[in-house]
């Protein structure tokens, strides 16, 4: 498992555990059948150039991106509200390593009507 991947298990079971529909991009397209509303998760590793100190990173950064989709309003918001509720202020362990806190660095989208179905992006981030 790539260390992506790993990331993600642990993004994904962390919205999960709220009770939110919450899958990866490979397991969305695995799926015959969609549900009625879900969150799509989407991890990757950050250009660290930025948070150098010293000229070595110390660390290596995530950027976290969530989608709810849903066929009604209230249910992408409440997928939102979820995966909200799942990583603000959390921490994932990847391998042993806990990550900093995780951290919503910009405002949401809104929650709007796309290809028959309201979805909207969250952004997050944290670093191991």
């Amino acid at each position: 498992m790539s260390a992506e991947e790993a990331h993600l298990v642990a993004v994904v079971a962390k919205i999960a555990a709220t009770g939110a529909n919450a899958y990866g991009i490979g397991e969305l397209a695995a799926l015959a059948v969609r549900p009625e509303h879900y969150t799509e998760v989407m991890v990757m590793e950050r250009n660290a150039e930025q948070f150098r100190l010293g000229g070595v990173a110390s660390m290596r950064f995530y950027r976290v991106l969530t989608r709810a989709v849903a066929d009604e309003y209230a249910n992408a918001q409440w997928e939102r509200d979820r995966a909200t509720e799942g990583l603000s202020g959390a921490y994932v362990t990847v391998d042993g390593v806990v990550s900093t806190v995780i951290s919503k660095p910009i405002s949401d989208d809104p929650i709007a009507l796309d290809e028959g179905k309201y979805s909207g992006l969250q952004e997050w981030s944290y670093g191991i």
